[in-house]
Protein backbone atom coordinates (compact mmCIF):
# COMPACT_ATOMS: atom_id res chain seq x y z
CA UNK A 1 0.00 0.00 0.00
CA UNK A 2 1.46 3.42 -0.94
CA UNK A 3 1.76 6.18 1.62
CA UNK A 4 -0.62 7.83 0.11
CA UNK A 5 -3.63 5.40 0.19
CA UNK A 6 -2.27 4.88 3.55
CA UNK A 7 -2.58 8.24 4.38
CA UNK A 8 -6.47 8.31 3.62
CA UNK A 9 -7.15 4.78 5.01
CA UNK A 10 -6.05 6.42 8.35
CA UNK A 11 -7.93 9.64 8.08
CA UNK A 12 -10.89 7.33 7.40
CA UNK A 13 -10.32 5.30 10.44
CA UNK A 14 -9.89 8.47 12.74
CA UNK A 15 -12.93 9.70 11.28
CA UNK A 16 -14.91 6.92 11.81
CA UNK A 17 -13.81 6.21 15.30
CA UNK A 18 -15.25 9.59 16.61
CA UNK A 19 -18.91 8.55 15.07
CA UNK A 20 -20.41 6.61 17.55
CA UNK A 21 -21.22 2.85 15.91
CA UNK A 22 -24.89 3.40 17.10
CA UNK A 23 -26.27 6.35 18.53
CA UNK A 24 -28.87 4.56 20.55
CA UNK A 25 -25.94 1.03 21.97
CA UNK A 26 -25.51 0.09 25.36
CA UNK A 27 -22.86 -1.98 26.85
CA UNK A 28 -24.02 -4.18 29.25
CA UNK A 29 -22.43 -5.48 32.77
CA UNK A 30 -23.33 -9.17 34.06
CA UNK A 31 -23.71 -8.67 38.03
CA UNK A 32 -24.84 -11.32 39.12
CA UNK A 33 -26.76 -14.90 37.49
CA UNK A 34 -27.93 -18.56 38.27
CA UNK A 35 -24.31 -19.83 36.89
CA UNK A 36 -23.22 -19.08 40.48
CA UNK A 37 -24.13 -19.74 44.26
CA UNK A 38 -27.43 -17.70 43.70
CA UNK A 39 -30.52 -19.27 41.56
CA UNK A 40 -33.96 -18.02 42.59
CA UNK A 41 -34.23 -14.87 40.73
CA UNK A 42 -37.73 -13.93 39.63
CA UNK A 43 -38.07 -15.48 36.41
CA UNK A 44 -41.32 -15.40 33.45
CA UNK A 45 -42.68 -13.57 30.93
CA UNK A 46 -43.80 -10.64 33.23
CA UNK A 47 -41.00 -9.81 35.83
CA UNK A 48 -41.36 -6.87 37.12
CA UNK A 49 -41.66 -7.96 40.92
CA UNK A 50 -37.83 -8.26 42.17
CA UNK A 51 -36.40 -6.15 39.53
CA UNK A 52 -33.41 -4.46 41.05
CA UNK A 53 -32.86 -1.14 41.92
CA UNK A 54 -29.58 1.19 40.89
CA UNK A 55 -27.87 4.33 42.51
CA UNK A 56 -25.75 6.59 40.95
CA UNK A 57 -22.37 4.90 41.23
CA UNK A 58 -23.51 2.08 39.05
CA UNK A 59 -24.64 -0.70 42.11
CA UNK A 60 -27.53 -2.22 42.11
CA UNK A 61 -29.90 -4.23 44.69
CA UNK A 62 -31.63 -7.07 44.04
CA UNK A 63 -33.07 -10.14 46.10
CA UNK A 64 -31.85 -13.69 44.85
CA UNK A 65 -32.36 -17.18 45.95
CA UNK A 66 -29.48 -19.17 47.36
CA UNK A 67 -27.80 -22.78 45.74
CA UNK A 68 -27.28 -23.87 49.35
CA UNK A 69 -30.95 -22.75 50.12
CA UNK A 70 -32.76 -19.47 51.91
CA UNK A 71 -32.52 -16.08 50.18
CA UNK A 72 -31.09 -12.84 50.82
CA UNK A 73 -30.63 -9.41 49.83
CA UNK A 74 -27.58 -8.42 47.95
CA UNK A 75 -25.73 -5.68 46.02
CA UNK A 76 -23.36 -5.45 42.46
CA UNK A 77 -22.02 -3.76 39.76
CA UNK A 78 -20.24 -6.63 38.14
CA UNK A 79 -17.39 -6.90 40.64
CA UNK A 80 -18.08 -9.59 43.89
CA UNK A 81 -21.94 -10.09 44.97
CA UNK A 82 -21.91 -8.12 48.49
CA UNK A 83 -24.42 -10.02 50.90
CA UNK A 84 -26.72 -7.10 52.58
CA UNK A 85 -28.78 -10.00 54.44
CA UNK A 86 -29.69 -13.38 54.08
CA UNK A 87 -31.85 -15.68 56.10
CA UNK A 88 -29.03 -17.32 58.21
CA UNK A 89 -29.39 -14.75 61.19
CA UNK A 90 -32.06 -13.63 62.41
CA UNK A 91 -34.31 -12.22 59.87
CA UNK A 92 -35.60 -14.49 57.04
CA UNK A 93 -38.45 -13.94 54.50
CA UNK A 94 -37.51 -11.03 52.39
CA UNK A 95 -39.69 -8.79 50.09
CA UNK A 96 -39.08 -8.98 46.65
CA UNK A 97 -38.81 -5.95 45.78
CA UNK A 98 -35.74 -3.37 47.78
CA UNK A 99 -34.49 0.31 47.28
CA UNK A 100 -30.61 1.09 47.06
CA UNK A 101 -28.81 5.23 47.94
CA UNK A 102 -25.72 6.23 46.95
CA UNK A 103 -24.15 5.40 49.89
CA UNK A 104 -24.80 1.77 48.83
CA UNK A 105 -27.25 2.00 52.15
CA UNK A 106 -30.61 -0.77 50.97
CA UNK A 107 -33.86 -0.27 52.68
CA UNK A 108 -36.08 -3.60 52.61
CA UNK A 109 -38.95 -5.49 54.07
CA UNK A 110 -38.34 -8.44 56.21
CA UNK A 111 -39.64 -11.24 59.32
CA UNK A 112 -37.91 -12.18 62.50
CA UNK A 113 -37.39 -15.62 62.94
CA UNK A 114 -38.64 -14.99 66.70
CA UNK A 115 -41.91 -13.58 64.64
CA UNK A 116 -43.03 -10.51 63.61
CA UNK A 117 -42.39 -7.87 60.67
CA UNK A 118 -40.12 -5.29 60.54
CA UNK A 119 -38.72 -2.39 58.00
CA UNK A 120 -34.80 -2.54 57.69
CA UNK A 121 -31.88 -1.04 56.11
CA UNK A 122 -28.13 -2.54 56.00
CA UNK A 123 -25.19 -2.02 53.50
CA UNK A 124 -23.39 -5.24 54.41
CA UNK A 125 -22.30 -4.88 58.17
CA UNK A 126 -25.16 -4.40 61.21
CA UNK A 127 -28.75 -4.24 60.03
CA UNK A 128 -31.00 -1.28 61.26
CA UNK A 129 -34.17 -2.14 61.86
CA UNK A 130 -36.23 1.18 61.12
CA UNK A 131 -40.09 0.30 62.37
CA UNK A 132 -41.42 -3.11 63.66
CA UNK A 133 -45.14 -4.59 64.41
CA UNK A 134 -44.15 -4.57 68.46
CA UNK A 135 -46.42 -1.76 69.32
CA UNK A 136 -47.47 0.99 66.62
CA UNK A 137 -47.98 -0.83 63.81
CA UNK A 138 -49.67 -4.16 62.80
CA UNK A 139 -47.93 -5.07 58.90
CA UNK A 140 -45.92 -3.79 56.96
CA UNK A 141 -45.74 -3.21 52.91
CA UNK A 142 -43.02 -2.49 49.85
CA UNK A 143 -39.80 0.54 50.66
CA UNK A 144 -37.95 2.73 49.17
CA UNK A 145 -34.76 4.83 50.98
CA UNK A 146 -33.48 8.01 50.16
CA UNK A 147 -30.10 9.13 50.37
CA UNK A 148 -30.53 10.97 53.24
CA UNK A 149 -31.28 7.61 54.77
CA UNK A 150 -34.56 7.79 55.13
CA UNK A 151 -37.37 5.37 54.49
CA UNK A 152 -40.31 5.44 53.18
CA UNK A 153 -43.17 2.70 53.99
CA UNK A 154 -46.50 1.88 54.22
CA UNK A 155 -47.64 0.52 57.49
CA UNK A 156 -51.33 -1.34 59.18
CA UNK A 157 -51.75 0.33 62.43
CA UNK A 158 -52.92 -1.88 65.66
CA UNK A 159 -54.97 0.84 66.70
CA UNK A 160 -57.27 0.59 63.31
CA UNK A 161 -56.39 2.38 59.96
CA UNK A 162 -53.44 3.01 57.59
CA UNK A 163 -50.60 5.15 57.07
CA UNK A 164 -47.34 6.37 55.31
CA UNK A 165 -44.03 6.32 57.40
CA UNK A 166 -40.51 7.52 56.71
CA UNK A 167 -38.05 6.55 59.35
CA UNK A 168 -34.19 6.24 59.66
CA UNK A 169 -33.63 3.84 62.53
CA UNK A 170 -33.66 6.55 65.45
CA UNK A 171 -37.40 7.68 65.11
CA UNK A 172 -40.23 7.61 62.71
CA UNK A 173 -42.40 10.26 61.07
CA UNK A 174 -45.88 10.70 59.92
CA UNK A 175 -46.76 11.45 56.39
CA UNK A 176 -50.13 11.03 56.06
CA UNK A 177 -53.05 9.03 58.05
CA UNK A 178 -56.18 8.28 58.16
CA UNK A 179 -57.09 11.51 60.44
CA UNK A 180 -56.75 13.43 57.49
CA UNK A 181 -58.15 13.66 53.51
CA UNK A 182 -57.46 9.91 52.93
CA UNK A 183 -59.32 7.21 54.38
CA UNK A 184 -56.85 4.37 53.10
CA UNK A 185 -53.62 3.87 51.46
CA UNK A 186 -52.18 1.93 48.39
CA UNK A 187 -49.43 -0.27 50.03
CA UNK A 188 -47.33 -0.77 46.95
CA UNK A 189 -44.26 0.62 45.88
CA UNK A 190 -44.68 4.13 47.67
CA UNK A 191 -41.28 6.54 46.94
CA UNK A 192 -39.07 9.17 48.55
CA UNK A 193 -37.16 11.97 46.91
CA UNK A 194 -34.12 13.31 49.04
CA UNK A 195 -36.10 16.39 49.80
CA UNK A 196 -37.77 13.47 51.86
CA UNK A 197 -40.79 13.85 50.02
CA UNK A 198 -42.82 11.13 49.87
CA UNK A 199 -44.88 10.06 46.86
CA UNK A 200 -47.66 7.52 47.46
CA UNK A 201 -51.62 6.59 45.97
CA UNK A 202 -54.44 7.32 48.56
CA UNK A 203 -58.05 6.92 48.20
CA UNK A 204 -60.32 9.73 49.79
CA UNK A 205 -62.76 10.67 52.53
CA UNK A 206 -65.16 12.18 49.33
CA UNK A 207 -64.50 9.36 47.49
CA UNK A 208 -62.30 8.51 44.46
CA UNK A 209 -58.16 8.40 44.69
CA UNK A 210 -55.03 9.74 43.53
CA UNK A 211 -51.20 10.57 43.40
CA UNK A 212 -49.94 12.15 46.40
CA UNK A 213 -46.44 13.92 47.57
CA UNK A 214 -46.28 14.76 50.84
CA UNK A 215 -43.81 15.70 53.47
CA UNK A 216 -45.64 15.15 56.39
CA UNK A 217 -46.92 19.28 56.38
CA UNK A 218 -47.70 20.32 52.42
CA UNK A 219 -49.69 17.41 50.66
CA UNK A 220 -49.95 18.12 46.67
CA UNK A 221 -52.16 16.20 44.57
CA UNK A 222 -50.23 15.39 41.67
CA UNK A 223 -53.08 13.39 39.43
CA UNK A 224 -56.90 11.79 40.39
CA UNK A 225 -59.50 10.29 38.68
CA UNK A 226 -61.60 13.57 38.60
CA UNK A 227 -61.08 13.52 35.05
CA UNK A 228 -60.09 11.47 32.41
CA UNK A 229 -58.06 8.62 34.78
CA UNK A 230 -59.44 6.17 36.02
CA UNK A 231 -56.96 4.21 37.61
CA UNK A 232 -53.40 5.62 38.54
CA UNK A 233 -51.14 2.59 38.61
CA UNK A 234 -48.66 1.41 41.74
CA UNK A 235 -44.81 1.86 40.69
CA UNK A 236 -44.81 5.63 40.54
CA UNK A 237 -41.38 7.53 40.88
CA UNK A 238 -40.68 10.97 41.89
CA UNK A 239 -37.24 12.77 41.40
CA UNK A 240 -35.64 15.83 43.66
CA UNK A 241 -37.27 18.44 41.72
CA UNK A 242 -40.75 17.05 42.85
CA UNK A 243 -41.87 15.94 39.18
CA UNK A 244 -43.57 12.20 39.08
CA UNK A 245 -43.83 9.61 36.40
CA UNK A 246 -46.47 7.23 36.69
CA UNK A 247 -49.03 5.12 34.29
CA UNK A 248 -52.42 5.09 34.45
CA UNK A 249 -55.32 3.43 32.86
CA UNK A 250 -58.31 5.95 30.81
CA UNK A 251 -61.85 6.26 31.94
CA UNK A 252 -62.50 5.15 28.01
CA UNK A 253 -60.15 2.36 27.77
CA UNK A 254 -56.30 2.28 26.76
CA UNK A 255 -53.24 3.69 28.97
CA UNK A 256 -50.28 5.62 28.86
CA UNK A 257 -47.65 7.18 30.91
CA UNK A 258 -47.37 10.52 32.04
CA UNK A 259 -45.23 13.15 34.21
CA UNK A 260 -46.13 15.60 36.71
CA UNK A 261 -45.65 17.94 39.73
CA UNK A 262 -48.91 19.26 40.72
CA UNK A 263 -49.82 21.53 38.01
CA UNK A 264 -50.84 20.34 34.12
CA UNK A 265 -49.81 16.87 33.41
CA UNK A 266 -48.01 16.09 30.47
CA UNK A 267 -48.15 12.79 28.40
CA UNK A 268 -44.64 10.85 27.59
CA UNK A 269 -46.31 8.10 25.41
CA UNK A 270 -49.66 5.71 25.38
CA UNK A 271 -51.12 2.95 23.29
CA UNK A 272 -52.51 4.90 20.42
CA UNK A 273 -49.08 4.59 18.42
CA UNK A 274 -46.90 1.50 18.53
CA UNK A 275 -46.96 0.40 22.05
CA UNK A 276 -50.17 -1.99 23.57
CA UNK A 277 -49.25 -1.28 27.14
CA UNK A 278 -46.61 -0.70 29.70
CA UNK A 279 -45.36 -2.46 32.46
CA UNK A 280 -45.99 -1.91 36.11
CA UNK A 281 -42.60 0.94 37.01
CA UNK A 282 -41.89 3.68 35.48
CA UNK A 283 -38.67 5.08 36.72
CA UNK A 284 -37.61 8.38 36.76
CA UNK A 285 -34.04 10.22 37.08
CA UNK A 286 -33.24 13.67 38.26
CA UNK A 287 -32.50 14.46 34.76
CA UNK A 288 -35.72 14.03 33.30
CA UNK A 289 -35.08 10.63 31.88
CA UNK A 290 -37.36 8.15 32.39
CA UNK A 291 -37.51 4.17 31.41
CA UNK A 292 -39.87 1.70 31.38
CA UNK A 293 -41.13 -2.11 30.15
CA UNK A 294 -43.43 -1.88 27.07
CA UNK A 295 -45.37 -4.19 25.52
CA UNK A 296 -45.91 -3.53 21.42
CA UNK A 297 -48.67 -4.19 18.85
CA UNK A 298 -46.07 -6.56 17.03
CA UNK A 299 -46.08 -8.80 19.73
CA UNK A 300 -42.40 -7.17 21.63
CA UNK A 301 -41.63 -6.46 24.51
CA UNK A 302 -38.68 -4.60 25.72
CA UNK A 303 -37.23 -1.82 28.21
CA UNK A 304 -37.48 1.70 25.94
CA UNK A 305 -36.86 5.42 27.26
CA UNK A 306 -38.99 7.00 24.91
CA UNK A 307 -42.06 6.74 22.53
CA UNK A 308 -40.02 5.70 19.66
CA UNK A 309 -39.61 1.73 20.19
CA UNK A 310 -36.37 1.60 17.63
CA UNK A 311 -34.70 4.85 19.07
CA UNK A 312 -35.35 4.44 22.24
CA UNK A 313 -35.06 0.94 22.67
CA UNK A 314 -32.14 -0.37 25.16
CA UNK A 315 -33.17 -4.23 25.10
CA UNK A 316 -36.16 -6.26 24.19
CA UNK A 317 -37.24 -10.20 24.00
CA UNK A 318 -35.12 -11.67 21.15
CA UNK A 319 -31.94 -9.66 21.56
CA UNK A 320 -28.45 -11.08 22.36
CA UNK A 321 -27.25 -10.97 25.58
CA UNK A 322 -24.25 -12.81 27.08
CA UNK A 323 -24.22 -15.53 24.44
CA UNK A 324 -27.68 -16.49 24.40
CA UNK A 325 -30.81 -14.68 23.33
CA UNK A 326 -33.44 -13.06 26.09
CA UNK A 327 -36.56 -14.68 26.30
CA UNK A 328 -38.05 -12.51 29.68
CA UNK A 329 -37.32 -9.23 30.97
CA UNK A 330 -38.48 -7.44 34.37
CA UNK A 331 -37.48 -3.97 34.88
CA UNK A 332 -39.07 -1.51 38.09
CA UNK A 333 -36.24 1.41 39.91
CA UNK A 334 -33.32 0.63 37.77
CA UNK A 335 -32.67 3.81 35.98
CA UNK A 336 -29.81 6.66 37.78
CA UNK A 337 -28.85 9.84 36.77
CA UNK A 338 -26.04 8.87 34.79
CA UNK A 339 -28.74 7.22 32.24
CA UNK A 340 -27.32 3.72 33.29
CA UNK A 341 -30.43 1.16 33.84
CA UNK A 342 -30.54 -2.14 35.84
CA UNK A 343 -32.87 -4.76 34.77
CA UNK A 344 -33.73 -8.93 35.41
CA UNK A 345 -33.42 -11.29 32.58
CA UNK A 346 -33.90 -14.57 31.30
CA UNK A 347 -32.12 -16.18 28.56
CA UNK A 348 -32.82 -19.16 25.99
CA UNK A 349 -30.08 -20.83 27.57
CA UNK A 350 -31.75 -21.13 31.09
CA UNK A 351 -29.80 -18.59 32.77
CA UNK A 352 -31.55 -16.03 34.41
CA UNK A 353 -29.53 -12.99 36.62
CA UNK A 354 -28.93 -9.50 36.82
CA UNK A 355 -27.52 -6.49 34.67
CA UNK A 356 -26.87 -3.26 34.11
CA UNK A 357 -25.72 -0.86 31.33
CA UNK A 358 -22.52 0.36 31.44
CA UNK A 359 -21.71 4.26 32.14
CA UNK A 360 -24.48 6.75 30.43
CA UNK A 361 -25.76 5.82 27.24
CA UNK A 362 -24.31 4.89 23.42
CA UNK A 363 -20.87 4.01 22.52
CA UNK A 364 -17.67 5.13 24.32
CA UNK A 365 -16.22 7.71 22.37
CA UNK A 366 -12.27 6.95 21.46
CA UNK A 367 -10.42 7.63 24.10
CA UNK A 368 -8.20 10.90 24.23
CA UNK A 369 -4.86 8.58 24.13
CA UNK A 370 -6.18 6.94 21.20
CA UNK A 371 -6.92 10.01 18.95
CA UNK A 372 -3.47 11.16 19.94
CA UNK A 373 -2.16 8.13 18.54
CA UNK A 374 -3.92 8.31 15.28
CA UNK A 375 -2.72 11.97 14.93
CA UNK A 376 1.13 11.20 15.58
CA UNK A 377 0.95 8.77 13.17
CA UNK A 378 -1.14 10.97 10.34
CA UNK A 379 1.82 13.72 11.01
CA UNK A 380 4.45 11.57 10.39
CA UNK A 381 3.38 10.35 7.56
CA UNK A 382 2.82 13.53 6.44
CA UNK A 383 5.90 14.97 7.30
CA UNK A 384 7.70 11.54 5.44
CA UNK A 385 5.43 12.07 2.12
CA UNK A 386 6.10 15.80 2.23
CA UNK A 387 10.29 14.89 2.41
CA UNK A 388 10.31 12.46 -0.15
CA UNK A 389 8.09 15.04 -2.35
CA UNK A 390 11.28 17.24 -1.58
CA UNK A 391 13.97 14.91 -2.92
CA UNK A 392 12.09 14.12 -5.89
CA UNK A 393 11.85 17.98 -6.86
Amino acid sequence: MSRYNTFHWLSALAVALMIPASAHGYDFINVADSTGPLSGFATGPLINIGAPSLNNNGTASFWAGLDSGGAGIFTGNGGPITTIVDDSGPLNGFDLVTSINDSGVVGFHGGFDAGGRGIFSGSGGAVTTIADNSSTFSGFEHVAINNNGNVVFWASLTAGGQAIYTGDGSSTNLIADGSGPFISFFGLYPEINDSDVALFRAALDVGGSGLFASDGSTTTTIADDSGPIQTIVDGTSINNSGTVAFRALFDGGGQGIFTGNGGPLTPIVDDTGPFLGFGQFVALNNSGDLAFLGFLDDGGIGIFTGSDPVADKVIAVGDSLFGSTVTALGFSRGLNDNGDLAFLYQLENGVSGVAITGTGVGIPEPSTWSLMVLGSILISLMRRRNSSASLCG
